[in-house]
């Protein structure tokens, strides 16, 4: 698993067709709403209610057109195995994590405000007084999907070591004939890739965030350490 750990987040993106495995952790100080799958020219991707990818029924995470046409082979880059994407949220040192494995733990609502060729979904949630709100966006002939997260303190009182992470296990070597080992790499302080050997397949999670953070790849991706924003600011490059 690849991680990235991180202070207040602004703009962050997934480049499935650049790179597979990340996650980035963060310091910090209508219509109806369903599951969405989108199927664009280069990528097609499930988003769940609490708004992290592959959709509750399991039918997509994010798989890739080899001919950038919109015809798909059914590989996928984290939906094999155990399928494993996730978004964290910690302060005053509770964490909790949400995702298609973990469940919506913030009771997440996810709304499609795609308009023309631009797909895009907008999630609302919380942790306890801390509201979550994500702006995701990308275009029909993307291999870029872009995120935006906002933490809202929503009580009173000040919020203290507050953190966001988002990860998620690669596997796009398994539909393809190949096992889950992938090749992980800390690229820089603002990009962590996996790239698989059969299909060629290469993910990255990347993070433009002016905030302090930090890239991980953490060979164990045991559910509660793996998502834990405040595990993943130790820095770990364990392969």
């Amino acid at each position: 698993m690849f991680q990235h750990n991180l202070g207040p987040m602004k703009n962050n993106r997934l480049h499935p067709v650049l790179a597979a495995s990340l996650a980035l952790a963060l310091s910090l100080t209508s219509a109806q709403a369903a599951d969405v799958i989108f199927n664009g020219t280069i990528l097609r991707t499930g988003i769940n209610d609490s708004g992290t990818f592959i959709d509750s029924a399991g039918i997509v995470g994010i798989d890739q057109s080899p001919g950038k046409n919109g015809v798909y082979t059914g590989f996928d880059y984290f939906k094999p195995g155990t399928p494993f994407e996730f978004g964290a949220v910690a302060h005053d040192g509770n964490a909790v994590a949400y995702g298609y494995f973990l469940g919506n733990t913030i009771t997440g609502t996810t709304t499609n405000t795609s308009a023309g060729s631009i797909f895009s979904t907008s999630t609302t949630g919380a942790f306890g007084l801390l509201g979550i709100s994500q702006q995701l966006v990308f275009a029909n002939n993307s291999g870029t999907i872009d995120f935006s997260v906002t933490l809202t303190n929503n009580g009173t009182s000040t919020m203290s070591n507050v953190a966001y992470a988002r990860g998620l296990d690669p596997d796009q070597d398994v539909f393809a004939g190949g096992g889950y080992p992938t090749t992980n790499n800390i690229v820089n302080g603002n990009l962590v890739t996996a790239s698989a050997p059969v299909s060629g397949w290469t993910i990255g999670i990347f993070s433009d965030s002016d905030i302090a953070h930090l890239p991980t790849v953490h060979a164990d991706w045991s559910y509660q350490s793996t998502s834990n924003p405040y595990y993943l600011l130790d820095p770990k490059n364990d392969g």
